[in-house]
């Protein structure tokens, strides 16, 4: 609607309005978009990112973040104490009790972690938020711009692998090695299979044909593409499944497994952000991409708020039973009072006017 008004009554000339009307530019909007849901949570825990506050504004945002931070320290170790009370009973429904606070504990200090760590790097996210956000494109890029980028990028790899096999041809050790040289060198040869591999991926996407091509062009690159999709796979998983540990492992295995599958879901995660991002159109677009992307970014959006909306019915869930009874207490029937959480305290919770003041506490946790 603003488009149609803004072309109604600007000046323009009318080949410029219908140049405009039918040209769907993606702006730095787009980009901010995809925070909005973020955002909108770390502020509930009192974190801002990518804010120019105030020194006073900012003051009170860091006290309404550790006012946060120290409840979920204070009700971390109530948690833990009431934990250690309970394994004292040694009966199997201590057990079960123990096993219904261990999550709780759990998600309490993944969340201090998390949201310290955002603390106290706040510098490095909100650079590299706004790196990227400069780095977003901004209208149509010119053949004569794309041209230098692509040269200087190629010649750029040229000189780095001429050096990176220079360099390491005189380092190549000779003749029979210790375990430990064994380990260093196989360790630095798998290193360098990833740097060529992202070099190789990094020069056939320069390669990559841009705009409209041939029928025959189209067989040759599908073509390629599912035979490297093929080789890839396979090698990967045959690299992968020889490398499994097989049978009981040590501790110390164990601890390197699990930080490997977990490097491995980050590199997955990137890679997979990169290739979306590269995949981004930039400039203007037809009318048909323009459908294919806007439809797309919707249903992202509804799988996103879908997420959203879902965690949020489950935190209500969670926390509605003491209020449930409550509501039951006040229609006659007589059933006890219960809290959301199993914290530890030196007097009885259930006491009148105690029990409210810890019910609104934890709910407050809970949120």
């Amino acid at each position: 609607m603003t488009s149609f008004l803004k072309n109604c009554f600007s000046r323009k000339s009318k080949s410029e309005v219908e140049q405009v009307s039918s040209a769907k530019v993606y702006d730095v909007d787009s980009y901010d978009a995809t925070f909005a849901i973020p955002r909108a949570i770390l502020r509930l825990v009192g974190l801002r990112i990518t804010r120019d506050d105030s020194t006073f504004v900012r003051l009170l945002w860091n006290v309404f973040y550790w006012f946060e931070f120290g409840n979920l320290f204070v009700v971390t170790w109530l948690e833990l104490v009431n934990m250690a009370q309970t394994a004292r009973g040694g009966s199997f429904q201590d057990a079960v009790e123990i096993f219904r606070m261990m999550p709780c504990v759990g998600y309490l200090l993944l969340a201090m972690a998390k949201s310290y760590k955002i603390v106290y790097h706040r510098s490095v996210y909100e650079n590299l938020v706004s790196e990227l956000r400069g780095m977003w494109p901004r209208g149509e890029v010119s053949d004569e711009e794309h041209q230098v980028v692509s040269t200087a990028l190629r010649h750029l790899n040229y000189v780095i692998q001429e050096n990176l096999v220079s360099e390491l041809r005189g380092m190549w050790p000779r003749g029979e090695v210790s375990d430990e040289e064994h380990q260093v060198v196989s360790t630095a040869l798998r290193h360098l299979n990833y740097v060529i591999q992202e070099n190789l991926v990094s020069e056939l996407r320069g390669m990559w044909p841009r705009g409209e091509v041939s029928d025959e062009e189209h067989q040759v690159v599908s073509t390629a593409l599912r035979h490297l999709n093929y080789v890839i796979q396979e090698n990967l998983v045959s690299e992968l499944r020889g490398m499994w540990p097989r049978g009981e492992v040590s501790d110390e295995e164990h601890q390197v497994v699990s930080t490997a599958l977990r490097h491995l879901n980050y590199v997955i995660q990137e890679n997979l952000v990169s290739e979306l991002r590269g995949m981004w159109p930039r400039g203007e677009v037809s009318d048909e991409e323009h459908r294919v992307v806007s439809t797309a970014l919707r249903h992202l959006n509804y799988v996103i708020q879908g997420y959203y909306w879902c965690n949020n019915a489950l935190l209500v869930i969670f926390l509605s039973p003491p209020f449930v009874e409550i509501i039951k207490i006040l229609l006659g029937y007589d059933v006890p009072l219960i809290l959301p959480f199993f914290y530890w305290f030196p007097f009885d919770p259930f006491q009148r006017g105690y029990y409210e003041v810890i019910l609104v506490a934890q709910t407050w946790h809970g949120k």
